[in-house]
């Protein structure tokens, strides 16, 4: 049997769905299904829900995928929101902390990307950057304007012996970058793996066991980029321990 790797899913309103209010969807984007396939997993998705089945997800799965998405609400690391935070959602992030906390109870391998990374962090203790361009002004860009999701855009370095870069085969790395929140406080247990230039946390794991945190999309790059799809390669293997 192939590993299962649960991913989380956001409700999103449909195309139309905000002026006629009628339906939503509940979304993963496949980069995230096809990196897992591709490395020797079966992919599921985890509708968001309840907490209890948050608690039953991590039960029933033998790794957890948390995805990129929208902001964290900033009154769930105890900080009051800046002007530029966008669109939250408190009970998902809520969902995918308690989601993130069952699994790392149960020694389940996690593996977040980008907002994963945030909210791995924050399920741990952590605090964010509510917004890099107006809290560190001196940072470089980290939210390029192309859409082209497999564009390297930024240099990332990794701590040598870490598990990120062990799991990579590189220290020295270019990553894609769409983010705008960031790793400020480490969360408890975690430490920073990786950096951009700018000193911005690009990756963090924790001490024991196989929590990841990633601030770019390896999904995106995964397919053309061998150093990616080993991160999946080794995070699906890890599951199916």
């Amino acid at each position: 049997m192939k590993p299962l790797i649960g991913m989380t899913a956001a409700l999103e309103p449909a195309v139309g769905a905000l002026q006629t209010n009628s339906w939503s969807l509940y979304k993963t984007n496949h980069d995230y299904v096809d990196s897992v396939r591709r490395s020797g997993g079966t992919p599921l998705m985890l509708p968001f829900g309840t907490l209890e089945e948050a608690r039953q997800y991590a039960a029933a799965i033998d790794g957890l995928l948390v995805p990129g998405g929208g902001d964290i609400a900033p009154l769930l690391y105890g900080e009051e929101p800046i002007r530029g935070v966008t669109y939250v959602s408190r009970d998902f992030d809520r969902f995918e902390i308690e989601l993130i906390r069952e699994a790392a109870r149960l020694h389940k391998p996690i593996l977040g990307i980008c907002r994963g990374h945030q909210v791995l962090n924050v399920a741990f203790g952590g605090t964010l950057y509510q917004d890099l361009p107006s809290q560190l002004p001196d940072t470089i860009c980290h939210c390029q304007a192309n859409e082209i999701r497999g564009e390297l855009f930024h240099s990332v370095s990794l701590v040598p012996g870490s598990k990120a870069a062990s799991l990579i085969g590189k220290t020295e790395i270019e990553v894609n970058s769409f983010h705008h929140q960031a790793v400020k406080k480490l969360g408890e247990g975690l430490v920073c793996s990786g950096k951009s230039p700018d000193g911005v946390v690009e990756a963090i794991e924790a001490k024991e066991g196989f929590i990841v945190g990633v601030e770019w999309h390896p999904e995106n790059l995964s397919e053309h980029h061998a150093e990616y799809k080993r991160l999946f390669d080794g995070f699906v293997a890890a599951c199916a321990k």
